[in-house]
């Protein structure tokens, strides 16, 4: 559905990393309390909760870590982190949608884990 206030595409294509990069990561941050609950707060009469500025300051620094954190196969010439696979996934897109290709297969987690656990020596 075409929404003029959202990037639809963007968040479709964002889609198949929520797990194994947004969800695992927050989990990762909670469960070292990196984050914790008095990292937030409500803001008068606003809906919601808000992290705080330090927190948000803490979230982005590992979050940058997070990405550059290697995943999948390695090879001895390159080194795949979550940043790397999910550019590829977003040119490969745009790769078929220029080519007229009939089929297009996104990222999946579970493939990256079972190459990792097939490929000795990576993550």
């Amino acid at each position: 559905e075409i929404d003029g206030a959202r990037p639809s595409l963007a968040l479709d294509l964002l889609e198949p990393f929520r797990a194994a990069v947004g969800d695992r990561f927050v989990w990762t941050l909670v469960n070292r309390q990196q984050i914790t609950q008095a990292d937030f707060s409500q803001r008068g009469s606003e809906t919601g909760v808000f992290l705080e500025p330090a927190a948000q300051r803490r979230f982005f620094e590992a979050y940058e870590k997070w990405m550059l954190t290697p995943a999948g196969k390695r090879t001895p010439d390159r080194v795949s982190n979550y940043r790397s696979i999910l550019r590829h996934d977003v040119e490969a897109f745009a790769n078929f949608l220029r080519s007229g290709a009939a089929a297009w297969t996104p990222f999946s987690y579970r493939a990256l884990l079972e190459d990792s656990i097939a490929s000795p020596g990576s993550v």
